[in-house]
């Protein structure tokens, strides 16, 4: 099996989750250098002129309460999913090297 596509993707793929992670806690009023505050309106969550479902609230408090603690980018790049990319792609390597990922050829017969 030719895992050189798979090499090549999975760091731009890991990438493009960090941004799109930062994208989303960005939504949220947490940034990098600052936090924005959140108030609760009429049972919705307002930052920064947005309205967001009050459920929001717990999560935006955790996730702050985690980057007070370990900083911004250790939490962003440590979420679950780049993880996950990683040890997908360590698995396929290490699954190659024993021999358990079936070669093209062995498909086809």
């Amino acid at each position: 099996m030719n895992t050189s596509k798979i090499k090549q993707y999975a760091p731009k793929a890991r990438n493009d989750f960090i941004a799109a992670i930062t994208k989303k806690a960005n939504q949220l009023g947490i940034y990098a250098d600052k936090i924005s505050e959140a108030t609760e309106v009429g049972g919705a969550l307002q930052i920064e002129g947005k309205s967001f479902d009050i459920a929001y609230k717990a999560r935006r408090v955790q996730l702050i309460k985690s980057i007070e603690q370990n900083g911004f980018e250790s939490v962003i790049e440590n979420t679950e999913v780049p993880n996950a990319i990683k040890d997908g792609i360590k698995y396929i390597k290490f699954s190659k090297g024993k021999g358990f990922v079936p070669m093209k050829n062995d498909l086809q017969k």
